[in-house]
């Protein structure tokens, strides 16, 4: 298990190009335990991952704009969180088995600064929640 991306909902807005999000399958067994720790109903809860099946590329994309010198907000990925937090819709984003104690966002700016700091080496992990209207007991 490595890089990963989970909805609690599907939200209004279209995932970015080249991505896939899909439902929990049976087998997701680690990723099921994630969705409960966080979210109040596993059923709506939905991975991202490029068209490999994979979240690292996603990731990478930003620590690779940040090298570049390039705009990382700019990102895909980026710009569809970003429409994430002001719709309102939640997510967790944790690398391997580390998800409890993720740095939780409100707004476009506190994820904004997140996925700079970072993405700024590699690996570039993401370890952030975003859970309006929730706090995590």
């Amino acid at each position: 298990m490595t890089q990963c991306i989970l909805l609690d909902t599907v939200g209004v807005s279209l995932p970015p190009a080249n991505t896939l999000l899909r439902p929990l399958a049976d087998e997701d067994a680690f990723i099921r335990e994630v969705a409960t720790w966080y979210f109040p109903d596993v059923s709506q809860c939905l991975l991202l991952t490029d068209l490999d099946g994979a979240a690292e590329p996603l990731v990478d994309d930003l620590w690779e704009l940040q090298r570049e010198g390039k705009d990382a907000l700019g990102s895909a990925l980026a710009e569809f969180l970003c429409k994430l937090v002001e719709e309102r819709a939640g997510f967790v984003i944790w690398c391997a088995d580390d998800f409890k104690d993720l740095p939780t966002v409100q707004s476009r700016e506190q994820l904004s600064r997140e996925l700079l700091e970072q993405t700024l080496g590699q690996p570039a992990d993401l370890f952030v929640a975003h859970l309006p209207g929730r706090q995590r007991s």
